[in-house]
């Protein structure tokens, strides 16, 4: 039939059966658009806030209160990349009867001329500019992004009713066309308004911004009153209608009589597809447009004041219901009585065409300026009369529904959201887990491709149409809110109440010639370094996806801790794994399980746990062992290390030694060695100097308690001003040095006493000495750094000594100008190890990494090397290497290090040879006081006595 059933509902059925685990999907689907919904809900009414700011008028700051006549300037920025600006723009409007003052288009309360931006302005001039001839607009390219892409600028004339395009459609800026920031446009002519480029382009640009629905929530124009959470709702109610109409007839008309079937070129048709169209059309059409037209034609929300008024006449409700079509003939707002209003009067003004009726227009005008009283007349009776008809005619031909239907509009919506969403949900009970996936998925593929694809595509032709055949410019629509002039909170401060604008004062120019060049010479190197960060960037990412590593490096992170069964193969039974003593191989242990520490060698630093295997105390045994490990892979391709593990003990020097091998594998299968050997005496055997040395250890520690009581004493007085003190910051690190080492000290012994134990217990298996020399090692380091603070302690005691005193005042003096030479020798220094590294490091051993070789240029700048080695490495970019480095390095970079230290060095000599020298009287009176007590010199002391007396 031409108009077929659609899927019929089993309500018995479906209640009776609903089982939503099983088949979620059309619910989910449900709600999971409702979540979408509300979240663009609440984006899109926070952007409604913004936009009520966007779309005001913003009067200019020069306005003069005294100026008769008013200019609407509508600046429309570009929909490019980048196209908004920061710059300062100004202007100069020219007419038949004058030309204006430079004015600026400045908003101090919100950001102007953005992407995609509507800026509106109010201009007052003192006379009239009659016929606007041209425009001159520039800015002053300042700012961090000052370019500028100026679409299109409109002019109204609110007190003759005349508007003047001024279109552009080009850069304002130093590296973008021509190179200028400034234009002198003429008004647009019918030639240019009917114009293909521009009827194409602003065409395209208005129905995308406002006329596709889904692109408008993000887009939409500030001033139109249509918003974004009345769009964003009628996209819901719109895509649930497709969703239900889509259940209603899916798989429904699929296979047709070709007797039926009327074929037209490569389309054919068949009357129950034709009548499916159909009905799918009334199912989503009318609701959606009839939600579009009352959310776009609905008048402004009266004021209370109106809602009183109109609710004071007897049976207001029959009027608001039965005559809602007709004028009402509202209030006539004065215009320029608004604008001197004692509110703040530089506010947004949201001036619609209607709110402009008697602008221009009243017989007789006051005017509050100070203490005089200004009366003037605007405009002659049949120039209003005749301005009044216009008025009129532009009432006539946009009438508005009452603002009630909102409420009718949104119940419609929900209405409509909740119902379709209830069937949908019920087909899709119906259909079943598969049929409904299939037609979800076809739902979806059909929405995305009318959305991206149909509707831009539409978009364009209908501009293709309007440019080429129609010739008939896009009316700029303004659904300004009329009542928000009495309404609406004033926004901008009163700048300029009753104040004149200084004429002749301002001097506004475009930047000039050399000004220019010079921005524009600073952008073009901008330009250059970002599109360098841009490149290399993207070639750093495309090159990171192109080469994918097969063998990855080893990382703690990326380190396989499972248990495996033997030849690598996966358990299928962890719980019940009991594998033979071999087995225990590919068994995972911990560091703790394996007595072992994180261990750094040549090209990584390992946890120190891992799959072990023991050897034995026999050659048979390793042997043996080793062999089971070869059949088996034990080492493949994913072993980055293997750790061999020796420990010796001599009883004759009391010297343990834990020797430790490693074969590092690499990615690209190379392979490096390392050896290292700890040495360590773990255990005292007794004799004279061992009890002596235990003696000492007792008195340092007897003494070290001491010295902690008396800091922290001092700490206690000091508080925070302890820590300011260099010497004070010394001391405190001997402190905690000294506590670090007694506590490593008793952890070693609790090590060593664990693994002498293991030993006598466990004699035929291997007992790793690793964590213990390892402590000790880390033990003897710490005691180095105490003995080194100790020492560079006694440098506070020879604070008297003017050599010493000389010393210490040189290196402070000279910290400043070293730490200023320092990011000089850092760059030096960088740039050689660098270079180093990626000549020599495949070649030499000193240089296999960073850290090597930077210890090794570090090693060549003091005389350490080896340039046989270099030579033979690189016998071309070697001696170039060496000889550059030499030179720069000795001759160059440690000179001015020696020529700072000098320079300081001779500004502390001349500052201690002013001072007063009693501190150093105090130490040649405790010599001399020390020779009297031993009795050396004692014919010199005597004299002195005898003179002193």
């Amino acid at each position: 039939s031409f108009f077929p059933a659609p899927n019929p509902i089993d309500f018995d059925k479906v209640f009776a059966n609903v089982n939503f685990a099983e088949n979620p999907i059309a619910l989910s689907v449900v709600l999971s658009i409702f979540g979408v919904y509300l979240i663009l809900a609440i984006y899109s009414r926070r952007e409604d806030k913004k936009d009520i700011e966007r779309a005001g008028v913003t009067p200019l700051e020069d306005n003069d209160p005294s100026d008769r006549y008013h200019y609407e300037i509508t600046v429309y920025t570009g929909f490019g990349k980048k196209a908004a600006t920061t710059a300062q723009v100004s202007f100069i409007l020219a007419g038949d009867e004058g030309e204006g003052e430079p004015r600026i288009l400045k908003d101090p309360k919100r950001k102007t001329f953005q992407r995609r931006g509507i800026d509106v302005f109010l201009a007052t001039y003192p006379e009239s500019l009659g016929e606007i001839n041209y425009l001159h607009i520039w800015h002053d390219n300042t700012g961090r992004s000052p370019s500028w892409y100026l679409s299109r600028v409109m002019v109204e004339d609110i007190n003759n009713d005349k508007k003047y395009m001024f279109i552009n459609e080009s850069w304002l800026a130093v590296e973008e066309g021509d190179g200028t920031v400034d234009r002198l446009i003429p008004v647009a002519g019918k030639d240019e308004m009917t114009s293909f480029n521009h009827l194409f382009y602003s065409t395209t640009q208005k129905n995308l911004a406002d006329g596709h629905l889904w692109f408008s929530i993000f887009m939409r124009p500030a001033r139109s009153r249509f918003t974004r959470l009345q769009r964003v709702s009628c996209c819901l109610t719109l895509l649930y209608c497709s969703m239900l109409a889509n259940a209603m007839f899916y798989n429904i008309g699929g296979e047709t009589d070709p007797s039926q079937t009327l074929q037209i070129g490569p389309l054919a048709f068949s009357p129950a597809q034709v009548g499916i169209g159909i009905m799918s059309s009334l199912v989503i059409v009318p609701v959606n447009i009839f939600l579009v037209a009352v959310f776009r034609g609905v008048e402004p929300m009266p004021t209370p004041a109106e809602l009183k008024e109109r609710k004071s006449r007897k049976y207001w409700w029959f009027y608001e219901i039965f005559f809602c079509f007709f004028d009402r003939n509202p209030k006539k707002n004065d215009f320029i009585q608004i604008l001197h209003k004692n509110h703040k009067p530089d506010d947004f003004l949201d001036l619609s065409s209607s709110s402009r009726t008697n602008l221009a227009f009243n017989d007789s005008l006051d005017l509050g300026l100070g203490d005089d009283d200004i009366n003037f007349r605007i405009s002659k009776q049949e120039k209003r009369e005749e301005m009044e008809k216009k008025q009129k005619k532009k009432k006539k031909k946009k009438k508005q529904l009452p603002y009630w239907f909102l409420y009718i509009a949104w119940v419609v919506c929900g209405l409509t959201c909740f119902t379709c969403s209830f069937f949908v949900v019920l087909y899709g009970l119906q259909f079943g887990h598969d049929k409904s996936a299939q037609w979800i998925s076809s739902m979806l593929v059909s929405f995305f491709q009318d959305v991206l694809v149909s509707q831009p595509i539409k978009v364009v032709a209908i501009a293709l149409i309007i440019a080429a055949i129609i010739k008939k410019p896009p009316e700029e629509e303004d659904d300004g809110d009329k009542k928000k002039l009495e309404d609406e909170d004033w926004m901008h401060d009163d700048g300029n109440s009753g104040e004149m604008r200084p004429k002749g004062l301002i001097r506004l120019k475009p930047p000039n010639k050399e000004k220019l060049e010079k921005d524009r010479q600073q952008r073009f190197k901008e330009m250059k370094m970002s599109a360098m960060i841009k490149e290399v960037t993207l070639y750093t990412f495309f090159f990171n996806k192109l080469v994918h590593n097969c063998k990855t490096w080893y990382g703690f992170f990326a380190e396989d801790t499972g248990q495996y069964d033997i030849a690598w193969e996966p358990l299928k039974n962890e719980s019940l794994y009991k594998p033979p003593f071999t087995f225990k191989s590919w068994e995972f242990y911990e560091s703790a399980e394996l007595d072992s520490m994180p261990f750094m060698a040549y090209v990584s630093s390992y946890g120190g746990g891992g799959y072990a295997a023991e050897l034995g105390q026999t050659e048979e045994h390793a042997l043996r062992v080793i062999k089971t490990l070869e059949n088996n892979t034990w080492i493949d391709s994913q072993t980055r290390a293997v750790f061999t593990e020796v420990s010796t003990y001599n009883p004759v020097s009391n010297l343990f030694c834990a020797m430790t091998f490693v074969v590092e594998f690499l990615p690209t299968n190379g392979v490096y060695l390392y050896m290292d050997l700890k040495v360590s005496r773990l255990f005292a055997t007794g004799g004279g100097f061992e009890t002596f040395l235990v003696v000492c250890e007792f008195l340092v520690v007897v003494f070290f308690l001491i010295f902690i009581y008396q800091e922290l004493k001092q700490l206690y007085r000091m508080r925070k001003a302890y820590f300011k003190d260099f010497w004070n910051n010394i001391e405190f690190t001997m402190v905690i040095l000294v506590l670090a080492s007694v506590c490593m000290f008793l952890m070693r012994l609790k090590l060593v006493e664990s693994a002498l134990t293991k030993l006598e217990k466990q004699g035929n298996t291997f007992v790793s000495f690793s964590r213990v020399s390892s402590w000790s090692e880390a033990f003897m380091i710490v005691v180095a750094l105490l003995v080194f603070t100790t020492w560079l302690k006694g440098i506070k005691l020879l604070r008297f000594n003017p050599r010493i005193l000389m010393l210490t005042r040189t290196l402070k003096g000279a910290a400043g100008p070293l730490a200023t030479f320092s990011v000089v020798f850092l760059v030096f220094f960088m740039s050689y190890a660098l270079f180093a590294f990626a000549v020599f490091g495949k070649d030499i051993q000193s240089f296999y990494n960073f850290v090597t070789t930077a210890e090794s240029v570090m090693g060549l700048l003091l005389g350490s090397f080896d340039y046989g080695e270099i030579e033979e490495a690189q016998p071309i970019l070697g001696p170039i290497f060496f000889f550059t480095f030499m030179v720069f390095g000795n001759f160059i970079i440690m000179n001015m290090f020696l020529t700072i230290i000098m320079d300081v060095f001779a500004e502390v000599k001349e500052q201690l040879s002013e001072q007063n020298d009693s501190e150093f009287e105090v130490v040649e009176f405790m010599v001399r006081r020390f020779r009297k007590f031993t009795g050396m010199q004692p014919n010199k002391v005597n004299m002195e006595d005898a003179e002193d007396k």
